[in-house]
């Protein structure tokens, strides 16, 4: 589905990422962990095409190295960044259907929270109700590949729960990679694959067949 291979960033003449390699195979759910500054966020931007890169990014199969970001995302690599990032003059429903490939009434069966929002203007939510949006408008475009950035950032419990099932049911369709600092332990008995991210390299990665190995090895990093 998508191998990195060498993927080096510089931004500013600082190096970012230092020779990355990772294969994330089709319906794989991979964690990508790290402390702030690690380069996790850098790395989403590479795959998604907003930054340059040094080395090599195959998706599919295909060199999408030097694609630009609208290309690949034609092929299915979605992004949800983190921040809350949303149009704000636009109403909850327009942000939404900004690259939407499916109806608004199947986001609104999901999301059921959304749809008493739709007219509302995105820039007067609170930070959990813009996550949603920006949650409900990456799987409205229907991708392949599904890049999550700190999908439970503002979130209540119940709904960070919510937000948890959906990424773990998409990922027995589609490929899934989620950078958290939250819920860690929770998602790690669903998850394929973990990437720990120290300093821009890959300081820990592992397929997961014993979840109990993997925590221990995380708890020597102080992740958990």
């Amino acid at each position: 589905m998508l191998k990195v291979e060498n993927l080096g960033v510089n931004i500013n003449h600082k190096k970012i990422l230092h020779e990355i390699n990772l294969n994330l195979k089709n319906k794989d759910l991979a964690l990508i962990l790290g402390p702030n500054g690690s380069g996790k966020s850098t790395l989403f931007k590479a795959i998604v095409g907003l930054i340059k890169v040094e080395g090599r990014i195959e998706f599919k199969g295909v060199d999408i190295t030097n694609y630009p970001a609208y290309k690949r995302f034609e092929m299915g690599i979605t992004m949800a960044p983190e921040k809350m990032r949303v149009a704000p003059n636009l109403s909850v429903e327009d942000n939404i259907l900004i690259g939407s490939k499916v109806d608004i009434g199947e986001i609104f069966d999901i999301f059921p929270e959304l749809k008493r929002l739709r007219k509302q203007k995105a820039g007067t939510l609170s930070g959990g109700e813009r996550q949603l949006v920006v949650f409900a408008r990456a799987i409205a475009s229907k991708p392949s590949l599904l890049l999550l950035d700190e999908p439970f950032q503002g979130l209540y419990e119940d709904l960070a729960m919510k937000i948890e099932e959906k990424i773990i049911e998409l990922s027995n369709e589609i490929s899934v990679a989620v950078i958290t600092h939250e819920r860690i332990e929770e998602m790690i008995y669903n998850a394929d694959l973990i990437v720990l991210l120290i300093g821009g390299r890959v300081a820990y990665m592992e397929e997961i067949e014993d979840v109990n190995k993997v925590i221990e090895n995380l708890k020597k990093y102080m992740i958990l």
